[in-house]
């Protein structure tokens, strides 16, 4: 029994030096997948921020497009009579959906559309976009 004892005491402070640097390498290893996760983290943040910037960006071209437009036709209303004017721009813009949404559907694409109707490319972006989520 006094071998045994004098065994353990002498690999005791092996048998401690070996679990505390496995502990240090699972820690190590735990470290490592904590720092990949954040920067993936980081990445689809900056990306998010990225698509909230150019969201934003459309959002305010088309709320200087919606202005530019009111702006004329209050000054078209004042040579015109405004039912008349009403009744054309709202026939227009129809027209222009449906125009937008049957090229979409054949398969043309935004710079096409925005080309061929003679629209800005963030005016024809946003109301397809906006059909799109009136449809789900």
């Amino acid at each position: 029994m006094s071998e045994f004892t004098a065994s353990l005491s002498q690999h005791l402070p092996m048998l401690l030096d070996g679990i505390m640097l496995f502990a240090i390498a699972g820690l190590w290893f735990v470290w490592g997948r904590n720092a990949e996760r954040q920067r993936l983290v980081e990445s689809m943040l900056a990306d998010s921020a990225k698509q909230l910037h150019e969201a934003t960006h459309h959002l305010q071209q088309a709320m200087e497009l919606i202005n530019q437009s009111t702006d004329s036709q209050r000054q078209h209303m004042h040579k015109t009579g405004p039912d008349r004017v009403q009744k054309k721009a709202a026939s227009r813009e129809d027209s222009n959906i449906t125009d937008m949404l049957n090229m979409q559907r054949e398969g043309k694409s935004i710079e096409d559309i925005s080309k061929h109707l003679g629209l800005p490319l963030n005016q024809v972006k946003l109301v397809l976009k906006l059909q799109a989520n009136r449809a789900h």
